[in-house]
């Protein structure tokens, strides 16, 4: 099957406009996907690889929570055994630990400040060792069916691995990183008399922080140069080739 061909077809649905055209063009596409389908199946196409669905059967359903959480996280850690985090409308932080269809382990960590804490994160680093960043604190277990201790004064936001080392994302206020200055100008009306007012302001940054004997050690700054301020929603993670991409807000 040639897949130029299938594009120009495409083209000219858009063109054209007409539905039954529209309709009889789809039908052809979708027997010539089929045809490329059986190709596959019968070893005729061996640069095409075959996908099949993982063997998988579907247990009982699980009840974690009566109600929905306010966050959650999850993994599966190096011994095949889910770890789901959740603060509950009490923000509370629970853990809840599932082995095959079974939960295990069900415990009370601690209470969230849900203003501060806009999302949960979880990691498993180094390998044995739990860690769930929530706001302001981090928790960790240093291994299995130990306790779990508090962190108090956590600015991490995102955990990012990378090989044997522990990275996290946050956002920094630009005073702390000498980030440039901006000036803001506010308009408003009082009454019927208009009114404006400026402020001199850094911007603030998304960072990332490596983690040491002596805590979080800032290695980069993402977009150092802009007036712009980073929204603390963001993501972060690592590719195939080992490269951290930030997607932000600003």
């Amino acid at each position: 099957m040639s897949a130029n061909f299938a594009l120009k077809r495409k083209i000219e649905i858009l063109r054209m406009g007409s539905r039954p055209v529209i309709s009889a063009t789809l039908i052809m596409i979708a027997t010539l996907v089929a045809g490329c389908a059986s190709l596959v199946s019968k070893g005729k196409l061996p640069e095409v690889v075959a996908r099949h669905p993982p063997d998988i059967q579907l247990g009982e359903e699980l009840i974690l929570l009566e109600k929905p959480p306010i966050m959650s996280s999850s993994l599966i850690d190096k011994e095949g055994t889910a770890h789901v985090f959740v603060v509950d409308e009490e923000r509370q932080l629970n853990h809840i630990e599932i082995l095959g269809d079974k939960i295990i382990t069900r415990e009370f960590l601690g209470i969230i400040e849900t203003k501060q804490a806009k999302f949960l994160d979880t990691v498993e680093h180094p390998p044995g060792k739990l860690r769930v960043l929530a706001g302001d604190k981090q928790y960790f277990q240093v291994a299995p069916n130990l306790e779990w201790q508090e962190i108090k004064g956590n600015r991490c936001a995102r955990f990012v691995p990378v090989g044997d080392d522990l990275f996290c994302a946050f956002v920094i206020k630009g005073e702390e990183i000498s980030a440039p200055e901006r000036t803001d100008y506010t308009f408003g009306l009082f009454l019927v008399v208009p009114f404006v007012y400026w402020s001199h302001e850094h911007a603030s940054k998304l960072v990332l922080a490596q983690e040491s004997q002596n805590g979080w050690i800032v290695r980069a700054v993402v977009d150092p140069d802009t007036p712009m301020d980073a929204n603390s929603d963001f993501m972060v993670g690592t590719d195939s080739l080992g490269n951290i991409n930030f997607l932000s807000f600003t």
